[in-house]
């Protein structure tokens, strides 16, 4: 038995509910534009809309009084030529953004046909509004040329690590950042409302003032003498005074011919300077000085001096012998009186080097390896022993004696030996010296009562 046929077509039922789910969507998807559509119109009513930037910040969802917060995120960063960046706010720079004036161009470029799924891809750059400190933006900008510049640096000799040879350091060239160039680079990307505010800083080169090849022309490469003396370090004044005048001495070098005097080069020793008291020989007594220890500089520096064969014009041995070196071989200065003069009889460059190591000064004079071998020799003529004085001291208790020692005197010729080989090209007695006795010091004090 077969069924009747109904009066519709075939698969019309299908067809229907299939339409059916396509108004259903599209009257969803209506609804939800509506309800995307007047959530912008009320949640962006005083609000910019998305894709909207200043420079690279984005001014989305922003309120007029959320600007000036989020606009300290805004920057200019400049590139020196080495690479670093140093980064300065806009108020560093003297630029004071109107703040009102880019509400005001954003909501003019904003507009309601922006669709919600299209907002990622839209961006739009509003241009800067903004006022200059002209005077506050110059001067950040010379301190910035200052701070990014980069200063030469002259070819060296440097010593090596045992002391025995020297290489020379080639030099490095320096640039000089152009402050006058950078208002107009800043005020073009200021104006331009899609340009970077990062700016490659405008320089130029620096050359040094010492080439290496200058330098390597010198003939200094070798160790030609060298001479130390020991210090106590618990003399913390004395010290003190010893390394500053090595310091000022140090890499000092020397043309051919040249006649070196160490009072003009040091000058006179005043706290300005640095020097502190520390006790000298005057006359006959040690009293306190600025720049006490100096005369040891001198005295190493003299011994230096006899080794390498330089040639000696000025020296004089100190009143009283001295602990750091033997007698006749001292070399004491005061400055306008007494001065420690020599000459560089070579035909090179002699490099003076001097350093502090712990409590060791030692001067290294550099040049071509020496032909010849320089000793010397005392010979002590004369000791004389240090007298003995009593003297009364109140301040000590009674019955109590205090004993400072004191030293004995000397007569005392220095000779000088040269050698090349083994042959014996010289022998000269170059001093002889006379150093008075220091007096053992015996203070005693009140007699105890009975």
């Amino acid at each position: 038995m077969s069924l009747p046929r109904t009066g519709f077509p075939s698969g019309s039922l299908g067809r229907s509910h299939r339409l059916s789910l396509a108004l259903r969507l599209l009257l969803l998807l209506l609804l939800l534009y509506a309800a995307l559509y007047f959530f912008e119109l009320g949640y962006f009513k005083a609000r910019i809309l998305p894709g909207i930037y200043l420079k690279d910040l984005h001014l989305g969802g922003l309120a007029l009084p959320d600007l000036p917060r989020a606009a300290r995120a805004l920057s200019f960063t400049f590139i020196a030529p080495g690479g670093e960046a140093l980064s300065l706010s806009l108020q560093e720079l003297g630029i004071q953004l109107d703040y009102e004036a880019i509400y005001r161009e954003a909501r003019r470029r904003q507009n309601h046909l922006y669709r919600p799924w299209t907002w990622a891809g839209q961006k739009y750059c509003v241009p800067l509004r903004y006022r200059l400190d002209e005077q506050k933006l110059h001067q950040r900008l010379k301190a910035l040329a200052e701070e990014a510049g980069c200063e030469p640096v002259d070819a060296f000799f440097r010593v090596s690590d045992d002391y025995r040879s020297v290489e020379v350091v080639p030099e490095k060239s320096g640039y000089r950042i152009k402050a006058e160039a950078l208002p107009a680079l800043i005020r073009e990307r200021l104006d331009r409302a899609g340009a970077s505010l990062t700016i490659p800083l405008p320089a130029e080169p620096v050359p040094a003032r010492v080439a290496a090849e200058s330098l390597e022309k010198k003939g200094v490469c070798a160790l030609m003498s060298s001479f130390t003396t020991a210090f106590n370090p618990a003399q913390e004044d004395r010290a003190h005074n010893i390394k500053l005048a090595a310091g000022f001495l140090d890499g000092y070098l020397l043309a051919p011919g040249e006649r070196f005097s160490l009072n003009d080069f040091l000058g006179e020793s005043t706290p300005e300077k640095g020097y502190r008291k520390a006790p000298v020989i005057s006359g006959l007594d040690f009293v306190a000085g600025y720049g006490g220890g100096l005369c040891q500089i001198s005295s190493t520096l003299y011994n230096a001096v006899l080794l390498a064969d330089l040639e000696v014009c000025q020296r004089h041995n100190h009143n009283l012998a001295v602990p750091y070196i033997a007698p006749g071989r001292d070399a004491t200065i005061s400055y306008g009186v007494h001065d420690f003069v020599f000459r560089n009889n070579k035909e090179h460059h002699i490099l003076i080097s001097a350093a502090v190591e712990e409590n060791r000064l030692t001067f290294r004079l550099y040049g071509l390896p020496p032909e010849v071998e320089v000793k010397i020799w005392t010979h002590i003529l004369e000791a004389t022993p240090p007298p003995v004085l009593y003297l009364y001291a109140p301040d000590l208790a009674p019955g109590k004696e205090e004993i400072v020692k004191g030293s004995f005197g000397y007569r005392v010729e220095t000779w000088k030996y040269v050698h090349k080989g083994n042959r014996l090209l010289s022998r000269e007695r170059i001093s002889l010296d006379y150093y008075a006795p220091y007096p053992t010091k015996i203070r005693r004090g009140p007699p105890r009562a009975h």
